[in-house]
């Protein structure tokens, strides 16, 4: 949660001017990139069962 809501402070100094519906559409690739991102690093991290 950390990480994503310090992307989304980032993403907001650069896409702060834009229309909503393009800010919304950024915001919602970040986060589920991000997702993809931390769940394949911890399934990579797991040990095996």
């Amino acid at each position: 949660m950390v990480v994503i809501t310090g992307a989304n402070q980032v993403k907001q100094r650069y896409a702060e001017n834009l229309p909503v519906p393009v800010n919304a559409a950024i915001t919602i690739t970040l986060v589920t990139t991000l997702v993809l991102a931390i769940t394949a690093g911890y399934r990579g991290l797991r040990r095996p069962d």
